[in-house]
């Protein structure tokens, strides 16, 4: 594997943990070349510690709305919302212990856009930040 490979990788990674600075170079990437970063692999994993970090990140104001929206799109999808054309999801797991928890809070996250002009407010985050801490 090239070692943009390895740098993709990495970053989906980053991501799904939570972080969002690889977020717009993850944009820019081909769907397909995402596929390939991944391949052979041990599978990506969503936890609750990531979708905290999301939820922190969130109620502080380090990360916008369309961030989150985007990275939910990312964790409950396996691909980046605007595809235009069909593409093959990767692969994500999901904690088994906490999985209802964590899809419940993931679906809301998904749900904001400025289409659906869904809002989410403080009191909400704080209890999904709640139902995440009751995870760890």
């Amino acid at each position: 594997m090239d070692n943009d490979l390895e740098v993709i990788a990495g970053q989906l990674r980053l991501h799904l943990a939570g972080d969002f600075r690889p977020q717009v170079a993850l944009l820019r990437q081909p769907h397909g070349r995402l596929l390939q970063a991944l391949e052979g692999k041990q599978p990506l994993r969503l936890d609750p510690r990531a979708v905290l970090g999301v939820l922190n990140a969130f109620k502080s104001g380090e990360a916008i709305a369309t961030q989150v929206q985007q990275w939910a799109s990312f964790a409950w999808r396996g691909h980046f919302s605007g595809s235009a054309a069909p593409v093959q999801p990767i692969k994500i797991a999901i904690e088994d212990d906490h999985h209802d928890a964590i899809i419940g809070v993931v679906s809301r996250l998904e749900e904001l856009s400025d289409v659906s002009g869904s809002y989410i407010s403080d009191e909400e985050i704080d209890e999904m930040i709640a139902a995440m801490e009751a995870c760890i």
